[in-house]
């Protein structure tokens, strides 16, 4: 290494050490600067990476009171609120006072998702810059779901033992159809011949609609059905605060004897009567009839004894 330095020429050796200073100050600067490329430039993060990540770590906390749109004032607890926006969704349930404590982002829009068995799903969307209250409390109303606005009596139909039902057997009720379109008043006359379990069949008199014998297949019932059947129920004055006693349904299948009077009076046959039995020192037997399961309102109603 001697020999090669004394071998380089005067002006050579006269530059040499300055040579080596610049090498070694380059190097060091790249070790200080580690943003520093192999160009020589600078490397910069890109801007708009460094916003997203702002928004995603620049937080607020805001409370979401979840309550019964029916009962303003009655909160819901265990509400799923699930949570949408940049990163991962977020999910968490109400407490029992019907409050949920969230963080979003201050610039981001959120969009918020509410469910709860027994109520119908809404979604809602927070803007921290547009529609977030000062105090940062939101109200949010869940509606419940039609099966649960009729009645909150979910008692099912005593259960009938054979005796009850064979005792039916070969009975008679007597008394009058009162139709609504037209107000009018038709004696009734429904014969229960046979029973078999929950199964009866007999016949119906009409005695002023030229002496019509329809015959007639029903049941009695020991569940109340979906929420169509339900409805239809409903028409019944005690379906809703007294359960007790025997309900029953039935259907006229076919005219055995006589038969439409004009074409304004037709026997109607596949109806569907409702009825509810009360039994006591005056037995009684009232129902409404609809002409159609899918029929909402009934075309009219009847009381027999």
């Amino acid at each position: 290494m001697s020999n090669f330095f004394n071998n380089l020429p005067p002006q050579f050796k006269i530059f040499l050490p300055f040579v080596i200073l610049g090498l070694l100050t380059t190097g060091l600067f790249s070790l200080v600067n580690p943003n520093h490329s192999e160009n020589g430039q600078v490397n910069q993060a890109k801007p708009e990476k460094a916003a997203e990540q702002e928004k995603t770590t620049d937080e607020i906390t805001v409370r979401i009171n979840i309550r019964n749109e029916n009962k303003k004032e009655e909160p819901l607890s265990d509400v799923k609120v699930n949570l949408i926006y940049l990163g991962e969704p977020i999910s968490t349930d109400t407490d029992s006072e019907g409050y949920a404590d969230i963080k979003i982002p201050k610039t981001n829009t959120v969009r918020v998702y509410l469910s709860k068995p027994g109520f119908k799903s809404k979604n809602y969307q927070i803007d921290p810059n547009i529609n977030l209250p000062k105090d940062r409390n939101i109200f949010y109303y869940l509606k419940p779901e039609e099966s649960n606005l009729r009645y909150n009596n979910t008692q099912s139909p005593q259960k009938i033992s054979q005796a009850t039902v064979q005792k039916w057997k070969g009975e008679k009720w007597e008394g009058i159809y009162n139709q609504y379109d037209t107000n009018e008043n038709y004696p009734m006359v429904l014969h229960i011949e046979q029973v078999n379990n929950s199964l009866f069949t007999g016949k119906l008199h009409w005695p002023t609609f030229n002496n019509t014998f329809t015959e007639v297949s029903g049941e009695f019932v020991t569940e109340f059905g979906d929420d169509m059947e339900e409805s239809k129920w409903e028409f019944l004055k005690d379906f809703k605060n007294n359960r007790n006693g025997t309900w029953l349904k039935f259907t006229e299948t076919k005219i055995l004897l006589g038969g439409n009077l004009d074409r304004g009076r037709l026997i109607i046959l596949n109806g569907l009567y409702y009825a509810h039995i009360v039994t006591g020192e005056d037995r009684s037997m009232s129902g409404v009839f609809f002409v159609k399961k899918k029929d909402s309102e009934p075309m009219g109603k009847f009381s027999l004894k």
